[in-house]
């Protein structure tokens, strides 16, 4: 493989590593703080 690509290759797989690990700490810090609850009945149903 040609060095540059797989210099490329990690680097994405770096980034990618950290883009879910911040939007799983994100994701806790919604629940932990209830912020996520806001339609708290769900959605809206409309009658047919």
């Amino acid at each position: 493989m040609n060095p540059d690509i797989a210099r490329r290759f990690r680097r994405l797989g770096t980034l990618t590593i950290f883009a879910v690990y911040f939007v799983i700490l994100v994701g806790g810090i919604v629940r932990a703080s209830g912020a996520g609850m806001g339609c708290l009945t769900g959605l809206p149903v409309l009658d047919s």
